[in-house]
Formats: C-alpha cells, sequence, structure tokens
C-alpha cells in the first residue's frame, strides 16, 4: 500500500528502520544522510563539490569526450522545474518500507538529456542492510544532445565523505584485491606515496610497494583504488569498519558480469572515504537498462559481518556452495614444488624430461609430491604460447608420459602450465585466429601485451569466443588424456583484468567476459579427470577449480589480507608461494627478508603450499635453515590433513584475548565434536595464552602438536570458564633449533551432551 508520512512532508525526504536512516533531499534527490539508527550518527561526514550520490553516469561520445551525468543540482531545478525528482513511497512498516526516486531528466552543460534514472530504496524491518536498484531508460533524442553518445558507464550507489565516529584514524577498509587487503586508516595511507621498489630477474621487470599502497589520482585530485571483477578483484563487496561500527558495500548480481569497486580519499586535508559500484551496460538511445541489486548497511561489528552476509547471498543466488571435487591425492596434499626452469623464455635450457624423476626425489625430501612443470612446451615458458605440445628439445612426448609414470609409481603427482591467455604474435600461422578470437577494443584496435622481454609480444585472446576455448580445452585434454598428468595450472586466467569488448558475431553486451572462463573450466569439469589450478581468486571461478593461487608475497607490505577471502568463501583451496631467505635472485631482498613471516601465514590460514625449486635462481636448497623450517611446517600440515582433513576456516572471531603480544591464533571447524585451533606465536616467549568461544560445549580435553614433532600429542592445560569460553595455557617449550617458530596445532575435544 502507499503511504505518506507528516515526516517526509518537508526539505528531506526519510527512509528508516530500527537500525539505519536514509535522507535524500526533496528538490535534487540527493542522498544527505546515512544514519546508524543506534548511535544517531551520520556517518556522511565531509561533502564535496566534486562528487554526487547517490549515481553517476558516464557517456562517451564519437569526439572521444567522457561526460558524467549526476543527480540535478539545487540551481539546476530552479532553472528548470522538469528536472526535478518524484517521490514514491511504499510499505506498511511490518516488512519492508521502500522508497522510489524518478529522475525525469538529467543535466549537462550541454543542456537537459532524455535520460530517465528511478532508483528503488528498500529497507526490510529489523535489518541493517538497505538494498538498491535502478532503472535506466534513454530517450530516442539523448545523442542528439551529445553528439551520438553512449553510456558505457554506470556508477551507483554512490556514497563519499564518509568515516566513523569522531575520527578517521582509527577505521580500516578491506578491499577484495586479489584475495583480500586490509588497509588500516585509509583517508591517510591512500593519500601517502609508496617507497617503490624496482627489480629485474632475466628481461622482466618488476615494481614493488612498501610502506603505503599504490593508488591512482583523478582528475579532481582524489586518491583512488578500482579493480575490475574478475581479476584482479575476486568478491564484489567490501567493508569500512571500527571497532563499533561498519560500513558494507555489496554488488548481488547473479549473472556475474565485468564489473568494479571503487574505494577513494581526498585525504586527510578533506577526510572520508568515497565508495560506488560500477556496471558496463553499454547504452544507445532507446535502450533500457536495470541494475542488480545492491546493499548498503551500517552495521554493528568488524569485517566478517559483510563477509556472512555476502556468502549468504552468493550461495543461496549462484547456487556454488560447493567446489570442484578433490581427487583423492589432492586431500592431503601440502603443496606442489614449481619447476619453472624446464625451458625460460630466452631459450635457455636447465632440465629435460630425462630429469623429472631426480627432481621428484628433491621434492620428496622436502615432504612434497605434486611437481608442476612450465616451460615443458615448444618454444618454453613466456614464448611458446599456445604451442602446448612437448618440446623436442627437452625430450619426446614418449619420454615425457614414461616419466610421468614413474612419478605415479613411486606416489607423485605432475602438473602442467598452460597460459590462458596468450597468443605470441610471431606465429603468422595464427594470425587468423588472433583476428577472430583476439580481444579488439571498441574501435577495433587488438590488445596486446609484453612479460619479460619487450621485443616478444603477445595478442590477449577472449574467453568468450568458442575457438580459443577450445584451443585451451585441447592443451589440456592432451595432458589430461595423452600424457597422464594430474593437474593443470592456468596462468592469468582470474588474476589480469577482464577486458571490455564486443565479441565478434555477438549480441551480448560488453561486459561477458567471466562467462567465457565459467564455460572453460565447466568443460574441463565435467569431461576430463584433472585437477584444475589457476592464477588469481575469485567467487565465480572457484567453485569449478580445485585450487587458486593468492601470491601473497607482492602484497605482503602493502596489506594482503588472505583471511577476507579465506573466511568468505572457507571451502575453497587457496594456494600461496613460499620463499627462502638466503640465494634467490628470483624476488627482491625485502621478500626473502618476510620468507618465515609468508610460510607462517600460510600455514595459519590453512593454504596449499607453493616453493619453487630454479636453479640458481630461487631453491630452499640454497638456504639449508629455512629448508629445515619449511619441511618442519610441511610435516606439520601433512599431519593434520592426514588427521582431521581440512576443517573449515573460521579465522579469530571465536578468540577473545590472546598473550603475550605477538601471538596470533585461528580456528578450523571440525564438527560438534572437536575443534582445531592454530596458534603462532610471534614473540618467541615459548608460552602463551588464548581464550576460546566453545558455544557452550564443554571441553574434555586438549592436546597439542608442535612443529617439529607432528606426531607427538601433547596434553594441554585448560580452564572452562561459565560455560562458553575455554582458557588454553601453553607451557615454556625449549625450541628445536634456532630458526623454529612455535607453530602448534590444538585439538579440542568436547564432551557428549546429555541426553
Amino acid at each position: 500500500m502507499m503511504t505518506s508520512t507528516k515526516a517526509n512532508s518537508g526539505r528531506r525526504v526519510r527512509l528508516k528502520n530500527e537500525h539505519i536512516a536514509l535522507a535524500f533531499d526533496r528538490r535534487t534527490g540527493e542522498l544527505v544522510e546515512l544514519c546508524n539508527n543506534r548511535t544517531g550518527e551520520n556517518l556522511l561526514k565531509n561533502w564535496s563539490a566534486h562528487r554526487s550520490m547517490p549515481f553517476c553516469l558516464l557517456l562517451a561520445n564519437a569526439a572521444g569526450e567522457t561526460l558524467k551525468l549526476v543527480a540535478p543540482t539545487y540551481h539546476q531545478v530552479l532553472s528548470d522545474p522538469g528536472l526535478s525528482p518524484a517521490f514514491q513511497e511504499a510499505g506498511d512498516g511490518a516488512a519492508q518500507n521502500s522508497l522510489t526516486i524518478t529522475y525525469p531528466r538529467l543535466y549537462t552543460e550541454k543542456g537537459a538529456v532524455d535520460i530517465q534514472v528511478e532508483i528503488t530504496v528498500s529497507l526490510p524491518q529489523n535489518d541493517e542492510e538497505s538494498i538498491w536498484e535502478m532503472q535506466l531508460t534513454c530517450g530516442e533524442s539523448f545523442n542528439e544532445v551529445l553528439d551520438g553518445a553512449r553510456i558505457h558507464e554506470v556508477r551507483f550507489p554512490c556514497v563519499f565523505g564518509l568515516y566513523h565516529g569522531r575520527s578517521w584514524k582509527d577505521d580500516t577498509l578491506v578491499y577484495p584485491f586479489n584475495s583480500g587487503e586490509k588497509i588500516v586508516n585509509p583517508v591517510e595511507t591512500y593519500a601517502r606515496t609508496p617507497a617503490e621498489v624496482g627489480w629485474k630477474w632475466q628481461q622482466y621487470k618488476y615494481r614493488y610497494y612498501r610502506d603505503g599502497i599504490a593508488t591512482t589520482i583523478d582528475d579532481d585530485g582524489a586518491h583512488f583504488r578500482e579493480y575490475r571483477y574478475s581479476g584482479p578483484l575476486s568478491m564484489m563487496w567490501l567493508d569500512y569498519y571500527e571497532q563499533e561500527q561498519g560500513f558494507y558495500l555489496a554488488s548481488y548480481d547473479p549473472a556475474m558480469p565485468v564489473s568494479a569497486l571503487h574505494a577513494e580519499t581526498f585525504g586527510p586535508d578533506k577526510p572520508g572515504m568515497g565508495f560506488y559500484i560500477a556496471k558496463y551496460p553499454d547504452l544507445r538511445p532507446g535502450d533500457s537498462w536495470s541494475s542488480a541489486p545492491a546493499g548498503v548497511a551500517v552495521h554493528p561489528g568488524d569485517w566478517h559481518w559483510g563477509a556472512d552476509r555476502y556468502r549468504g547471498w552468493h550461495h543461496a543466488s549462484t547456487g556454488s556452495a560447493d567446489t570442484a571435487p578433490d581427487p583423492d591425492w589432492l586431500q592431503c596434499s601440502s603443496g606442489l614444488v614449481a619447476h619453472y626452469d624446464f625451458k625460460y623464455q630466452s631459450g635457455d635450457i636447465v632440465h629435460r624430461f630425462s630429469d623429472l624423476g631426480r627432481l621428484y626425489a628433491e621434492a620428496q625430501e622436502m615432504g612434497l609430491n605434486d611437481l608442476l612443470l612450465s616451460g615443458w612446451h615448444i618454444d618454453g615458458f613466456d614464448h611458446g604460447f599456445p604451442q602446448y605440445r612437448p618440446d623436442p628439445d627437452l625430450g619426446t612426448t614418449d619420454e615425457l608420459c614414461a616419466q610421468i609414470a614413474a612419478v605415479h609409481e613411486h606416489g607423485g603427482r605432475v602438473g602442467f602450465y598452460i597460459n590462458s591467455r596468450l597468443v605470441n604474435r610471431k606465429y603468422n600461422e595464427l594470425s587468423e585466429l588472433v583476428e577472430r578470437a583476439g580481444v579488439h577494443n571498441l574501435a577495433g584496435e587488438l590488445k596486446t601485451e609484453c612479460y619479460g622481454d619487450d621485443d616478444i609480444e603477445f595478442a590477449v585472446m577472449s574467453p568468450n569466443e568458442e575457438e580459443w576455448r577450445e584451443r585451451v580445452f585441447d592443451a589440456v585434454r592432451f595432458l589430461a588424456q595423452e600424457a597422464g598428468a594430474d593437474f593443470v595450472y592456468l596462468d592469468q586466467l582470474a588474476m589480469s583484468p577482464p577486458q571490455l569488448c564486443r565479441e565478434r558475431g555477438s549480441q551480448q553486451g560488453i561486459d561477458w567476459w567471466n562467462a567465457g572462463y565459467r564455460k572453460l573450466l565447466e568443460k574441463i569439469r565435467h569431461e576430463l579427470d584433472i585437477a584444475v589450478f589457476y592464477e588469481g581468486v575469485s567467487d565465480i571461478h572457484g567453485p569449478q577449480a580445485n585450487g587458486q593461487l593468492i601470491s601473497t608475497f607482492f602484497y605482503h607490505y602493502t596489506g594482503a589480507f588472505p583471511e577476507l577471502y579465506r573466511y568468505t568463501f572457507p571451502a575453497q583451496r587457496l594456494i600461496d608461494m613460499v620463499y627462502p631467505e638466503r640465494g634467490q635472485a628470483m624476488r627482491p631482498v625485502h621478500i626473502s627478508q618476510a620468507s618465515r613471516e609468508m610460510i607462517d601465514r600460510a600455514f595459519m590460514t590453512g593454504c596449499y603450499l607453493w616453493a619453487y625449486d630454479l636453479e640458481d635462481e630461487n631453491s630452499f636448497r640454497d638456504d639449508p635453515q629455512m629448508m629445515a623450517y619449511l619441511k618442519d611446517v610441511i610435516a606439520l600440515r601433512r599431519h593434520w590433513l592426514k588427521t582431521w582433513g581440512l576443517g573449515e576456516f573460521r579465522d579469530d572471531v571465536a578468540f577473545t584475548w590472546l598473550t603475550p603480544k605477538g601471538t596470533s591464533a585461528k580456528h578450523f571447524a571440525l564438527n560438534e565434536k572437536s575443534d582445531l585451533l592454530v596458534i603462532a606465536d610471534a614473540s618467541d616467549s615459548g608460552r602463551w595464552s588464548v581464550w576460546f568461544d566453545t558455544r557452550g560445549r564443554s571441553v574434555a580435553r586438549a592436546h597439542i602438536y608442535r612443529l617439529g614433532l607432528p606426531d607427538k600429542a601433547e596434553p594441554l592445560e585448560i580452564s572452562q570458564h561459565d560455560g562458553n569460553a575455554v582458557e588454553l595455557h601453553d607451557k615454556p617449550v625449549e625450541l628445536h633449533d634456532a630458526c623454529a617458530a612455535p607453530l602448534a596445532i590444538v585439538c579440542l575435544e568436547y564432551t557428549e551432551p546429555d541426553n
């Protein structure tokens, strides 16, 4: 039923429930308040003339100009009353209220434009989250004013000038770049120029950042990060929070098209954060478009609230709560040894197929049974794409197959690198494939990229073109059915940016990139008996894969936070690289200096390990001390998997107290009868205490398994408190070598409840 309230008869139109209140300017339709009704605080604290809420449209015309269309301003409405928005309220207050705002026309410096925007905000009762939707209608005449323009980007909902409480300094942003990044005080961190570290390995040139985070500065002076989904953006939600309160923004689009999340600030001189969701509908005169729902919430607590909310939507809407079934060998596997040194980009050969037995024996010494081979195919790594057949310089196909079979006889597994994205333009015989299936922008220009040697140019291929998908599938089929491979690694699939392009002969929009990779992975999963790993992490593709490479080493100093994705989708396997402290040239020195920290983090978050073994480049065999430490970590991880399985990652939400400073803990739920707690005492004190919420269960016993002693179960001192929490006390222990950190696994076993 339609309602009209006295409260909405003034200059501001309000929509509220017990938790959240929104207010819009009646004359312009601008969002002016976003309030936490528990505290009365308005989170919008800094208005800017450079920004408008709640939406922005970007148009590109034939001359290449980009124009912005936003909600009309006060003076524009006074000059042209036809721009004034209309408000309509609905709901009876029992379950949900909603507000629809219709902007009949929009205004540019060239005059009013025949584009209508309708926004509906729904606010369920007793919920911290509001749901936002947009209807966009393009009049037949709008580009007569704008010279053939098309709407190529919609930013909605837009929220700017936001921070919590009295100061922005204690606010934290989690943003789903790769597996996640966690930025404390982003208002100041975004605006600070980070230290840049250059590094060269072979012909590869890298830039790393430290003491800050890399942002882009727009024409208005805002520092921002914006990445596209999927790859490098892994999910479509973010959370900006402090101790008592959080702001959550999410896109709920089961079609999962190419989209983006934008986070920005003008810095501490104009404090506040701004956020929006970007979509790419590519609209022309006469077109209409409906957005998927978006969530805007003001919630109590930290980012775990947002992860729980997004996970709930994702599982309900996509039906993808389950992941690809693991082969038996992978369920108890701790990691792989990667050999990128068969044939390098330069053509240099380090290993041949006949070396496979020796390489496997060296991996076994580390406690690992899985080998990944790169540079195995014609013309080698980062050169011979997509010539995915064995390089005759390395041996024959029969020899490779025999070597793989021999590794199998000794309990090992072998996987192979394939690039899912690139074609080397030197192959003239593939020029027609590149023309048909390569990525061309809307101007018809081919997208190319270089990696390593700048003289080697690669065409970027579209996964939405069936001919390219079939080419990649054929390479995987060869490995699975003819070579006997156990797994395949698809490089770049969920890490390199998706492209906006119109497929040849397709009537689809420009934002369907993700759909092509979904088809490829589904085909591999349904037709081939092979495990699939890929680079990057994605909630679109994760359910179709057995492992996703997150490479936190690159972002270790700039907020790497794999817990964000790991907690949101705990059933999916993440893979992380680990490095020695000494003797490796592949990565810069500051990566080696954090070797132990990265190994510990991978263990604590339950990651599958990726260790390189490159002759004279990157090998733990050149660092005996860290090799010993890594072997102990692998041994403890193997005991974990063999004894309890993966468990469900629950992060640290059940821990209420940890001492001493430097102690960290993670929780893996097993079942109602037991839990695993993974403990690391970075202070090296040899004694720690933690409080853990048992959810009313009584602990019957607790045993600890220590690094270096994975098979020895020691009883742990426990104190039960009020039936809900247990306090665990470790005793001082003598570290078994000078390098070892007191990593440990605690298994809690609960008493059976009385019937």
